[in-house]
Parts: structure tokens; C-alpha cells; sequence
């Protein structure tokens, strides 16, 4: 084979085909870590009490002492690292900027809430409070990883500058996966606009389960701008655009972290950061970190298992990043009762239907392109990524079943970066496989319909501009959504170590709560 598996050989590779383990991190790796950890300690900085805070992030700090070392690198190939790297930033900025993060195109609906929530993290003291609803007090309580940075920011330099900050923030973010992507699945750094199009067009075959389990009424209703990923219902992967347009701060975190230890799977040195990178995804996204738990024991079961496992056990190593998700798990699960959770089957009309369906959705997401790839380039993280998409549709977390929808995105990465070996890979040798990447092919062609309509849903209509008035409460219409808010009234007596909220948000719930993209949407015929 030309290519090599994704993150670890596979069972029948030659030793000739495993990367040498190298003692070192790059630059690249340096900022993911970087990336990933510094939300965590702004966090802490904010939302805990200095005789808490001060000796965590101390210790933190001390754990990533070793974060700086480097080899010295040879530059022979610095013209067509500068090449590549000024493609990725061109490709990363007109991605981001399709996304409508920026509101010069149409930015998705989920982002009336979340241009309030950066409102609110800038506009209030820090943790931020929403006051007495019915009777209860209210704190803002959601994976604030995402947001941080920008919110400091914005803090200093006001509301305006806080969201080019964001846009910043995850243009840097989607660079780094990219240059990520490209290491991993060794692409010719002369020409890497074939591995940054796969990536951005990877998806299921969403448009095939409208048509089968929709048929005349998505025909007769389907329009450029539609929404593809509902088709099943009760659950829906979302193609690796989807996930950026609508998803990015569960998105970012899955994303690199499958990066860096697929670009690290025979380096010691990534070892004794494994622990904190774990805390900070969770901050990033809880059911996003489920997700990754499958590679992460991929990882540190494979080769010098031993020795990984004794490194991680040093307290130096293991006890920062102990004391931090303590922490940050007392924040996120505060008042997390009344979540929607439960068996996906017993939502269906019979036991039969809801195993078929399950079945179909799993098939069309991920099944067949699995398959094609295990034939041509059989890997470890393929198979356990196939598994964890076929077993996370049996249960059901949230009120959009959310766990389905953020605990798949890193077994989504990992099959997009598949996907990208297969098709620059040239099958030989293997009975089928020739046939195997013709129909991997397809698949990809019919899935980059779901990522095509996402682009022309941005290209297509309105932009909508940046509400900076409103507050969560406001464009909620004082109907705080449990999934961003806690009440605390119980809370923070117990968890002595976290600040109190704080409430200097005026007016709430008597903003404009309508959503202008649904209006926008709506005024299209397109809802």
C-alpha cells in the first residue's frame, strides 16, 4: 500500500509501514495542546475562587513544562511547508467564513443563542448569573470552552472586537486540524487541496435517506438551501461542514484532539500531556470528550503500554489534571436531573421498526463507507469508530439527542481521514479492494450533496447582523434553556470552590426573542 492506516498500523502492516516513534513535538503539536488548554485556565481564572484557582492553574502550568521542548527541525523543506501552509489558511478562511460565523453570509439559527451567550460572557462578571425566574436562581452553566478566549477579549476591547476574536479563534482552530489532516494522511504538501476538499465534503449519504424514507414530499419540497440531516428522525451525523457551520465549539475540540494523536501514535512525548488534553475536551464539550474516550485507551493501549501507563500514574502527571476536572464536573453537571435521556427504541412504534431504522441510518452515515475502507486499508481507529457509530443511535442525551449528534464527531474525523488515505491510495494486491474504492468513490459523491447544501444555504440567503444588545434571557424569551443554564440555589453552598454568580445583565427576557434566521428561512419558503 502506499498510504499508511489512520493513527496505528494495521494488523497485517510490515514493520517497513509503522512511523519511527519520535521524541519530540512540533510546532503543529505544541499549538493544538496550546489550543485546547487555555480555555481551562481562563476558566479556572474566572469561575473559581482564587484559593482554588491560583494553585490549579500553578499546577497546570507545571505539567506543561515540558510543552516547549523541540527538536531542532530541518528546514530543506520550508518552500513547500510555506506553500501548504498558505493554501490551508486561504481554504480555512473561506470555510470559516461560509460558516456565517462572521454574519457576512447567513449565519444558521442556532446562532441567535450563541452571539448571546458571547454577549452575556463579555457583558457580565464573570460566572454570569440571570437573577430570580419563578422563584429560582439561574447561572450560566454550558461548555464555555469555545468562547472564552473571545470573551476575554471582548472584555477589554468590547463586544464588537470579542466577535472577530471568535472568527479568529476558530479559523486558528480549523488550521491546525487541517495541517493535522494533511500529516496524517501524508499528503503531497505541493498539492493539498485534494485532502482539504475531501475533508470539507466528507458526509453520509443523507440525500439517499431522503429519498428512500421521504420520497415525493422531499422531492416536491427540496430546495438548494434544505437541512439534509434529519431524515432518520430520532438521530443524525453531521458532515464534517455541518459540523463548523453549526457546531464549531464541539466541533474544534473532537477535531484536534484526533489529531494529535494520530500525528503522535509513536511519540513518548505526547504521553504525560494525554491527561490534561482529556479535562480540557470535557470543558470544550462533554459528549464530544465521550467520544474520544475509545481513542484515547486506543492509544494508550498500544505499543509500550507499560511504560505509558506508568508515566501517566505520576502524580505530577495525573494529579493537575485530576483536581481540574473535578472542577470543571462540578460546574457542567450542576442541576443535569431533568436532561432527556433514555433508549432511543423504546421512542419507536415497534422493537422491529426501530431496528430497522437503526439499522438504514447507520448504513447510509457510516456502515458502507466503513466497509469500502476496511477493505482497502484495514485500521484499528476505522473499527473502533464503526463501532461507536453503531452503538451510540441505541440511546438518546438531551433534548436534540444531543449525544448522538457531539459523541460522533470524532469518530466522524477519524473516517473522513480514512477516507482521504483510500481515495489517494492505490489498491493492489487485495482481492476486491479496486472495486471497494470505486464504490467509496460514490459514496463520497452522493455525501457531498449534504456539505454542498450547507455552502449554498449560506451563499443563498440574507446575511442577518450580530444582535449585541441581547441577552440569552432576551432572545430565549425569559425562557432560559436548560442545556445553557442551572439553577444554583442548592448548588453553590455545596461547591465551596466555585464563585458565586454574579447579575448585572439588565432587562432581561424583554428583548426581540424572534429568530431572523427563521424569518429568513421562513420568508424563503424553505422551513
Amino acid at each position: 500500500m502506499t498510504t499508511k492506516p489512520v493513527l496505528q498500523s494495521a494488523p497485517n502492516a510490515s514493520p517497513a509501514t509503522r512511523e519511527q516513534g519520535r521524541e519530540f513535538l512540533t510546532g503543529l503539536d505544541q499549538a493544538a495542546v496550546a489550543y485546547l488548554v487555555l480555555p481551562l485556565v481562563i476558566f479556572l481564572a474566572g469561575w473559581v475562587r482564587l484559593s482554588f484557582a491560583l494553585p490549579t492553574i500553578l499546577m497546570i502550568a507545571y505539567s506543561l513544562r515540558h510543552l516547549a521542548q523541540r527538536r531542532q527541525v530541518n528546514n530543506s523543506d520550508s518552500r513547500a511547508s510555506s506553500h501548504t501552509l498558505v493554501i490551508v489558511i486561504v481554504f480555512s478562511i473561506a470555510w470559516v467564513l461560509l460558516s456565517g460565523l462572521t454574519h457576512q453570509f447567513f449565519t444558521n439559527s442556532d446562532w441567535y443563542v450563541r452571539d448571546a451567550v458571547l454577549h452575556d460572557l463579555v457583558a457580565s462578571p464573570w460566572p454570569v448569573g440571570y437573577g430570580s425566574v419563578s422563584g429560582k436562581t439561574f447561572e450560566l452553566r454550558a461548555p464555555l470552552a469555545y468562547y472564552l478566549p473571545a470573551a476575554l477579549i471582548g472584555k477589554v476591547l468590547g463586544l464588537s472586537l470579542a466577535h472577530y476574536a471568535l472568527f479568529l479563534w476558530t479559523l486558528i482552530g480549523v488550521i491546525i486540524f487541517l495541517l493535522q489532516a494533511l500529516q496524517i494522511t501524508r499528503s503531497d504538501p505541493a498539492r493539498p487541496l485534494l485532502t482539504l476538499s475531501l475533508i470539507a465534503a466528507f458526509s453520509g449519504m443523507d440525500i439517499v435517506g431522503n429519498l428512500i424514507n421521504i420520497g415525493p414530499r422531499f422531492t416536491a419540497n427540496w430546495h438548494i438551501t434544505s437541512h439534509l440531516e434529519w431524515w432518520a428522525g430520532l438521530y443524525q451525523y453531521s458532515s464534517m461542514t455541518t459540523q463548523l457551520f453549526w457546531v464549531p465549539n464541539h466541533a474544534l475540540a473532537g477535531w484536534i484532539t484526533i489529531g494529535i494523536l494520530g500525528c503522535n501514535r509513536n511519540s513518548k512525548k505526547l504521553d504525560e500531556f494525554l491527561p490534561l488534553i482529556f479535562v480540557a475536551d470535557f470543558l470544550w464539550s462533554p459528549l464530544t470528550a465521550i467520544g474520544l474516550i475509545p481513542f484515547f485507551l486506543l492509544y494508550i493501549g498500544s505499543a509500550g503500554f507499560l511504560s505509558r501507563l506508568k508515566l501517566l500514574l505520576k502524580p505530577q502527571v495525573v494529579l493537575p489534571p485530576i483536581i481540574a476536572a473535578f472542577i470543571c464536573l462540578s460546574y457542567l453537571t450542576m442541576d443535569s436531573e431533568a436532561v432527556p435521556k433514555g433508549w432511543t427504541l423504546s421512542l419507536s412504534s415497534s422493537l422491529m421498526d426501530g431496528l430497522l431504522n437503526h439499522a438504514q441510518f447507520v448504513l447510509l452515515e457510516a456502515g458502507l463507507l466503513g466497509i469500502c475502507i476496511l477493505i482497502i486499508q484495514p485500521s484499528y481507529p476505522v473499527v473502533i469508530a464503526l463501532l461507536t457509530l453503531a452503538i451510540l443511535p441505541f440511546v438518546y442525551l438531551g433534548e436534540a439527542n444531543d449525544l448522538v449528534m457531539r459523541a460522533s464527531i470524532p469518530s466522524l474525523a477519524i473516517l473522513s481521514l480514512a477516507c482521504v488515505q483510500c481515495v489517494r491510495a492505490t489498491p493492489t494486491g487485495i482481492q476486491y479492494a479496486r472495486s471497494a474504492k470505486v464504490a467509496l468513490m460514490v459514496f463520497l459523491v452522493l455525501g457531498s450533496v449534504t456539505p454542498v447544501q450547507e455552502i449554498a444555504r449560506s451563499m443563498h440567503l440574507s446575511a442577518w447582523p450580530i444582535d449585541k444588545t441581547s441577552s440569552l434571557s432576551d432572545v430565549t424569551c425569559a425562557k432560559l434553556p436548560h442545556h445553557y443554564v442551572a439553577n444554583v440555589d442548592q448548588v453553590t453552598s455545596a461547591f465551596t470552590w466555585l464563585k458565586p454568580p454574579v447579575v448585572s445583565l439588565s432587562d432581561q427576557g424583554k428583548g426581540n426573542c424572534g429568530n431572523p434566521a427563521l424569518a429568513i428561512m421562513a420568508k424563503a419558503g424553505i422551513l
